[in-house]
């Protein structure tokens, strides 16, 4: 019998749960509407796997997900999420989820990919595997982009990301800010974006951990100053 903990709102509880009762080898011995609630109740020794919602009144479904990983590695845990879009099936992976499903999947694949989980293997829908496949890529092109930046495209980097404009950027460089548009415009290029928000939004991958890249490291040397 495949024990299942569900923390997730009402609506997604009686559903799924109404849907394993009536599966066979499938289990719901309980559940919870909130994170710490569910950290609270949740028997590592009676649940195999925790189907988590990502949206939770007290935190990120996501977060939950990394905190039953640390402290019970045993509970194989699946996000439970109304889309699949690229950031939280990344974030769902680098959580130790084992699997990511949408809500509007049909019942018999749901119960499937739970099978799935519980046999130790990965359970990501079509769609979701699909999305994944391509954030890695991009995500791999970027990594190597960012490891290559210069000490003077690393200050940059750092400056746009924080909320600096470019006359700032200028006075802390030392440089005109026609040169800091400039090598700003250079920069996008090489990173793959078009503006700064999608600058700061790469950052905000790094200090998540999405990207599996350190940007201070590496040695600088004088030379790879631009």
């Amino acid at each position: 019998m495949i024990r299942i903990f569900i923390a997730d709102n009402n609506i997604a509880r009686f559903g799924l749960k109404s849907l394993f009762e009536n599966t066979p080898s499938l289990t719901v011995v309980g559940g919870a509407s909130a994170a710490a609630q569910a950290l609270e109740s949740m028997d590592p020794r009676s649940v195999d796997i925790a189907i988590v919602g990502l949206n939770l009144p007290d935190g990120s479904g996501i977060d939950l997900c990394r905190r039953i990983q640390m402290i019970s590695p045993g509970i194989k845990c699946v996000i439970f999420t109304e889309a699949a879009d690229p950031e939280t099936m990344a974030q769902a992976a680098l959580a130790g989820a084992a699997g990511c499903l949408t809500k509007n999947l049909p019942g018999e694949v749901i119960t499937q990919a739970i099978r799935s989980v519980a046999a130790g293997k990965l359970a990501f829908d079509q769609r979701v595997t699909e999305v994944l496949i391509r954030h890695v890529r991009q995500s791999t092109t970027v990594c190597k982009a960012l490891r290559e930046l210069t000490t003077r495209e690393l200050a940059l980097f750092d400056l746009v990301s924080t909320g600096h404009s470019s006359q700032q950027i200028a006075n802390s460089l030392g440089i005109a800010e026609k040169t800091v548009r400039n090598n700003l415009t250079k920069l996008y290029a090489k990173l793959g974006v078009e503006n700064r928000n999608q600058l700061t939004e790469l950052s905000t991958q790094l200090r998540n951990g999405l990207l599996p890249v350190r940007l201070h490291d590496r040695p600088q040397s004088k030379s790879s100053a631009a």
